[in-house]
């Protein structure tokens, strides 16, 4: 009704919605996920991370830190 509420009318980009939401922008734009890049600097991107080709983690918190180092994936600090 015009009315700003705060109320979420998607899914929050944040943790594994963040993987879901990538995940149905490749498919409605054909791109393939898995051939993909991304940058994240938060643990709670690590679901993101794990779903592309290319996982990149920028000035990252000490817990993905942790799992940039374990999993391999190139890191920027």
């Amino acid at each position: 009704d015009g009315k700003f509420t705060g109320n979420m009318t998607a899914l929050h980009p944040y943790g594994r919605n963040k993987q879901i939401l990538a995940e149905l922008f490749c498919k409605e734009n054909s791109f393939d996920l898995q051939k993909s890049c991304a940058y994240a600097n938060e643990w709670a991107d690590r679901f993101l991370l794990r779903a592309v080709a290319e996982p990149i983690a920028v000035d990252p918190d000490s817990r993905l830190s942790k799992t940039a180092i374990e999993q391999k994936w190139k890191t920027i600090d």
